[in-house]
């Protein structure tokens, strides 16, 4: 089992229903599929597997979900973090999560920078959406570019781990939550 096939099984049902609002944009359950998809095998393209950690830093955008959902159709774990944490609190959650890959936008360009030069994070790769130039990232529209729509997932065991969820602490300890 995946919950990733949550998804599935919804979209098979209604692919034009509305997953979700945006703005004054409507995303319908086969689109967000097709860009879940996208990303995922994007993600395999750049050795992502279900032995990887993605931390997800963004706002309330589609591309939250997307990645959400792309991670677990990968059988790797998915980390959201709170884009409201200090800069303080993300690299903790980074550092104690072991997160190897990290999906954000724009607006943390300042934490980027700051988690590239960290002693405990083990980032290797960092994908950005609307990416202005910064150094060693990948541009998350540019990764997607021409990915399959068709992904096959990775199955789960009911006891695999597929989210670490953390509460923003102001302790010198964080707690993570797994959820299988």
């Amino acid at each position: 089992m995946n919950l990733y096939h949550n998804l599935v099984r919804t979209t098979e049902k209604d692919p034009d229903a509305t997953a979700l609002y945006f703005g004054h944009e409507a995303i319908s359950y086969g689109e967000l599929l097709r860009r879940t998809n996208r990303l995922a095998n994007a993600l395999r393209e750049q050795g992502l597997d279900e032995n990887s950690k993605v931390a997800i830093l963004l706002r309330n955008v589609p591309e939250f979900i997307i990645s959400y959902y792309a991670t677990l159709a990968l059988g790797a774990v998915a980390v959201p973090l709170c884009y409201m944490c200090l800069a303080e609190e993300v690299e903790k959650i980074v550092c104690d999560s072991m997160v190897e890959t990290l999906i954000t936008n724009f607006e943390f360009d300042d934490l980027v920078k700051d988690l590239q030069k960290s002693m405990c994070s083990q980032i290797t790769r960092i994908i950005v959406s609307e990416a202005p130039q910064l150094e060693g990232v990948v541009r998350y529209e540019e990764m997607v570019e021409g990915s399959s729509e068709e992904f096959q997932s990775v199955d789960r065991s009911s006891d695999d781990v597929a989210v670490l969820l953390y509460a923003p602490t102001s302790s010198k300890v964080v707690r993570g939550c797994m959820l299988t």
